[in-house]
């Protein structure tokens, strides 16, 4: 075995090769809607009408359903968090003053006290 033969056989960074070129990626469609129910055929009675539109209304409640309780519930939260945040505000003020008030009366008492103090000493 021959060293510079060997080395030969292996492809170097400067060599050029052909390959195939990558194939193009397929973009995905949109799928389409699977149908509701199987559409009646043209010569169904009355009756088989009747129960083909009762299937498919059910079948559109049924799908609607999820997606009003996920709605209602999102928009449910919402409303109370802002309730929450409204209570939370004005449950804040109304405690401030409280304790303003408090101070207030809290002063006034001690300051009558001391002047009632002052005076009966004279």
């Amino acid at each position: 075995m021959n060293a510079a033969t060997d080395d030969d056989d292996f492809p170097i960074l400067s060599d050029v090769l052909d390959t195939p070129a990558p194939a193009k990626r397929a973009t995905a469609a949109a799928p389409t809607p699977a149908p509701l129910a199987t559409p009646p055929a043209p010569t169904l009675t009355a009756a088989e009408l009747e129960q083909f539109e009762h299937t498919v209304r059910e079948q559109i409640m049924a799908g609607l359903s999820n997606r009003v309780d996920v709605m209602l519930q999102l928009r449910i939260e919402e409303i109370v968090q802002e309730l929450v945040g409204q209570t939370i505000h004005t449950l804040s003020e109304e405690l401030k003053q409280s304790v303003k008030d408090s101070l207030a009366d809290i002063v006034q008492r001690a300051v009558s006290e001391e002047m009632g103090r002052v005076r009966t000493r004279k």
